[in-house]
């Protein structure tokens, strides 16, 4: 399961795992991956104001995370801010050109914005992971993929 899929599966019956933040070292907090962790936890709880301010904690860090831009932009099409989604998909895009997840949500960007064409040639860019063996696999897996973003999207 990835990290995207764990916001879509998250459920308030389930352990809160904010639970596990009071066993993190203060002084984690000097580096990014504290507030990353901090930042899917709040997301999971549905503050995304607070979880974006914990990835731009993050990013101020190390701008070199394709993740933290990735979640960034997770958490910014939750707040509808679909400009500043895409930016920050473009961003994690730089750093790295062939990240899936990079083009699934930056299609998903474009979609909101109402570029359906550019969207969709996102979504075509989104290039298979080492696992899939086969082209049946691939498709597959960018289904599920897209299904999951529709579920974290649409809630």
């Amino acid at each position: 399961m990835n990290r995207t899929d764990s916001w879509v599966r998250f459920s308030p019956c389930q352990p809160l795992p904010c639970q596990l933040m009071g066993t993190i070292d203060h002084r984690d907090r000097r580096h990014y991956s504290f507030f990353q962790q901090q930042g899917e936890t709040l997301a999971n709880l549905g503050q995304y104001q607070q979880a974006l301010q914990s990835f731009d904690h993050g990013i101020a860090l190390n701008p070199n995370i394709p993740a933290l831009w990735i979640f960034r932009a997770v958490v910014l099409i939750h707040l509808k801010h679909y400009r500043d989604a895409l930016a920050s998909c473009d961003r994690a895009l730089e750093l790295a050109p062939n990240n899936s997840e990079a083009w699934i949500f930056r299609g998903a960007a474009l979609h909101y914005l109402g570029d359906y064409q550019n969207s969709y040639s996102s979504y075509a860019q989104a290039t298979p992971s080492e696992r899939c063996q086969s082209s049946f696999a691939w498709i597959n897996d960018l289904w599920q993929r897209i299904q999951s973003l529709k579920r974290v999207v649409l809630g």
